[in-house]
């Protein structure tokens, strides 16, 4: 089994609930290999199909879109906190609501934020968001990192012309270099060219194949590196990672951590369970990152 039936057997299983059978597995495959569907596009099927649905109710994702526009215009499309604060966001997504209230909370990924905030104060010759889907962590960095590359990568057309969109609308276009599959070789030339970067990766289980590559790793020795792992997945990726990095990373784990939603005041006449939609990121399991420091940045 190659990688592209690896991961729509994964998607099958986290969204799905079973395993593939063998008809659907083949169509996808081929689908996905002529270019018909992307795996995001995939995934947006499966979310959408009435299997996924029976036994579910869409009420909770319904509702959802009310406490959405609450936030939209309590907070003006701006993010209220973390390490983004200030970032103007646009009210577009390629995939459901793209966690549009969290985002805009600050709350988005805030187990993210210590790393993001001393990863600041050093200097990289360019950022890379491998995975970038709309731009979030695109131009999140480019506001962090004045006047740095910004090389941002995603399969999807359609997200690539949203970070555009965002990217304008925080006037930081001229730093984005966009681009779309980020392979090993890939991933090896951009390192060539700005050899002490940031790589952020979340590209949902191909982490794996990108950084178990010893050529690869190799030439990330100067940089620092945030993954998301999805291992519910695949178990494999993370000590497959760990494994690969040991020699030339100091590697931590940041494990999904709580939201307080009641650090907003307009929010606080939703019931309890509406302010914790309010900063819900829709995850099938507990999510971790490995936060990466290249060795040779701190000798």
């Amino acid at each position: 089994m190659d990688e592209i039936e690896e991961a729509i057997s994964a998607a099958y299983r986290w969204i799905l609930g079973r395993e593939a059978d063998q008809g659907g597995l083949r169509d996808y495959t081929h689908a996905v290999r002529s270019g018909q569907i992307t795996l995001q596009g995939l995934r947006e099927i499966f979310l959408g199909c009435p299997e996924f649905w029976q036994g579910r109710s869409a009420r909770g994702v319904e509702e959802r879109q009310a406490i959405n526009q609450r936030v939209i215009d309590a907070t003006g499309l701006v993010v209220q906190s973390g390490p983004f604060k200030g970032m103007r966001m646009v009210d577009l997504s390629t995939r459901g609501d793209g966690d549009i209230a969290p985002k805009l909370l600050g709350t988005y990924e805030a187990e993210l934020h210590p790393a993001l905030t001393s990863f600041a104060q050093r200097r990289y010759d360019a950022i890379v968001d491998v995975g970038c889907a709309e731009g979030y962590y695109s131009v999140g960095a480019a506001l962090l990192f004045p006047n740095t590359p910004v090389l941002a990568y995603d399969i999807d057309q359609g997200a690539l012309e949203i970070l555009a969109a965002l990217a304008r609308a925080n006037s930081c276009e001229k730093q984005m270099i966009a681009g779309n599959f980020c392979d090993p070789a890939t991933l090896r030339e951009v390192v060539a060219r700005y050899p002490r970067s940031l790589i952020i990766a979340d590209c949902e289980g191909y982490e794996k194949a990108l950084f178990s590559d010893a050529e690869t790793n190799g030439a990330l020795a100067n940089s620092d590196l945030i993954i998301e792992c999805h291992d519910l997945w695949d178990a494999d990726i993370t000590p497959s990672i760990r494994a690969a990095l040991a020699d030339t990373h100091e590697i931590s784990v940041a494990m999904a951590c709580g939201r307080d939603p009641n650090a907003f005041e307009f929010l606080a006449d939703l019931s309890d369970w509406d302010r914790w939609r309010a900063v819900w990121e829709r995850r099938g399991s507990r999510m971790h990152w490995l936060i990466c420091e290249g060795k040779k940045l701190k000798s």
